[in-house]
């Protein structure tokens, strides 16, 4: 990171994501790139057109919050709290996930954003 100049995990995001995005332009300059995004990156800036796919909380606040800063992008919504379908596995250690419980069909067809 030295060697680029860069100090910050924020500045080592900024970074990998415009690498990404030169090399998708070489490969074909039409083509949306799909990028994961969730409050940790609320502050990435994402070229129009380019697709998000939403996995922080389904807290409302949070979902509005990232409607307002990428109003022109295209969205997937996929909340922690009703898609991560591998959870409630545990951890290797026999204790609880990071993600428990299990999200069931049930949870899953709740999710109704606003």
């Amino acid at each position: 990171m030295d060697k680029m100049n860069i100090s910050s995990y924020s500045e080592l995001i900024v970074s990998h994501i415009a690498k990404v995005r030169s090399m998708l332009s070489r490969k074909n300059p039409n083509k949306k790139a799909i990028y994961w995004s969730d409050p940790s990156t609320f502050y990435q800036k994402y070229r129009d057109g380019d697709i998000l796919m939403y996995w922080g909380s389904s807290n409302q606040t949070e979902i509005d919050e990232f409607f307002q800063i990428y109003p022109n992008q295209s969205y997937i919504m996929a909340p922690v709290d009703y898609f991560y379908l591998d959870c409630s596995f545990g951890n290797k250690y026999g204790g609880k996930s990071w993600c428990d419980p299990m999200k069931t069909w049930v949870k899953i067809h709740k999710f109704e954003p606003s």
